[in-house]
């Protein structure tokens, strides 16, 4: 979806600010099911740690974690990553071939990361040539061994897999540092 005309920055009755709400419900999130010997679990969208999952309530802002250098943990669990470690990406498939390279794009989560046998959703802003993307970074940990946190790391190589999908295209000459906690929000 593109978006033309956005305003960034705080609520519309300050004369500011758009917003884009997001249904976290959107996002399938399946129980631990046991088959053979193995759990399997689809947390849905989750935060910048790859484990806790977006707490909706009656619904929230979004809060930001900045990350502008490649291969170094993530500062804060928050429910949006702003990636600045290029700035500009061309679309959402450079974005995915960045995450995937080693102390090129690489985010490594702030906390446990992926558990074993799950897939879960993490939420990335980028900059583009024509203005901000907001993505879904699909990561699913196949492997038998411990949780993942390396962007890198999830290869099939490694028994994972990284799939970024574009969810909105906002047109704008601004880029993501005017993204405010009011122009995301989240509900059930």
């Amino acid at each position: 979806m593109t978006i033309n005309g956005f305003h960034f920055g705080g609520p519309l009755a300050s004369g500011l600010g758009d917003t884009i709400v997001f249904g976290v419900s959107s996002w399938a999130g399946v129980a631990p099911t046991v088959v053979g010997a193995t759990t399997y679990a689809v947390d849905g969208l989750v935060q910048s740690d790859g484990a806790t999952a977006n707490q909706t309530g009656n619904g929230h802002a979004a809060t930001y974690v900045q990350e502008g250098t490649a291969n170094t943990v993530l500062t804060a669990v928050a429910d949006v990553i702003l990636d600045s470690i290029a700035p500009v990406y061309s679309n959402a498939t450079a974005l995915q071939a960045a995450l995937l390279t080693q102390a090129v794009g690489n985010i490594i989560l702030a906390g446990g990361g992926v558990a074993a046998h799950t897939e879960a959703d993490i939420m990335v802003a980028f900059n583009t040539p024509t203005g901000v993307d907001i993505a879904d970074v699909q990561l699913n940990n196949l492997n038998d061994a411990a949780a993942q946190t390396n962007t890198a790391a999830f290869t099939a190589a490694n028994g994972a897999a990284l799939t970024v999908h574009d969810l909105v295209h906002i047109t704008s000459a601004l880029g993501l540092a005017n993204l405010t906690a009011h122009n995301i929000y989240f509900l059930s």
